[in-house]
């Protein structure tokens, strides 16, 4: 399965430099070149994961990255803000926006094919609480367990 990227950014030479490295390794690449068209272009794609740039004329990456979150059918998007913006003020601003990564220009092309590599192994793996095709025995909460299955042996089991 080809996974799909968005990029959303106003700057041509970043997205042409993003969508020639993640089309090297083997992403389907959409791009929205401002704020006002992502989110009809994460509506018509449907991508895996967004790199979303949080300064662009119009909307900002980060009204974007709220509607995307707040929509039902978009909100399982792995978002990755990618922006000149370091600050800490913006990056809290990203999360609290909901974007899951948080990455500041410059950036590597090759931990930006990992991220998005990642983003998608992690999509595919069974969400946290979802039922496994055999049932896990609990886990212990004892420190000394660390969290291990419970065993005969635990310590924790007898209380």
């Amino acid at each position: 399965m080809q996974h799909r990227v968005l990029v959303v950014d106003d700057e041509p030479f970043i997205v042409r430099s993003l969508s020639y490295v993640l089309e090297q390794a083997g992403f389907d690449v959409r791009v929205a070149r401002d704020g006002d068209t992502a989110v009809a272009a994460a509506r018509a794609a449907a991508p895996h994961v967004c790199l979303l740039d949080a300064m662009m004329p119009g909307r900002s990456g980060f009204d974007v990255c709220r509607e995307i979150k707040a929509d039902p059918e978009l909100r399982g998007m792995h978002v990755i803000m990618l922006t000149a913006k370091g600050q800490r003020s913006a990056r809290d601003q990203g999360f609290r926006a909901g974007c899951d990564e948080y990455l500041t220009k410059p950036f590597s092309p090759s931990e930006i094919v990992l991220k998005v590599r990642a983003a998608c192994a992690a999509r595919a793996r069974p969400r946290e609480g979802a039922p496994l095709s055999a049932p896990s025995r609990p886990s212990c909460r004892s420190p000394r367990c660390r969290g291990s299955p419970w065993s005969s042996a635990c310590p924790a089991r007898s209380s």
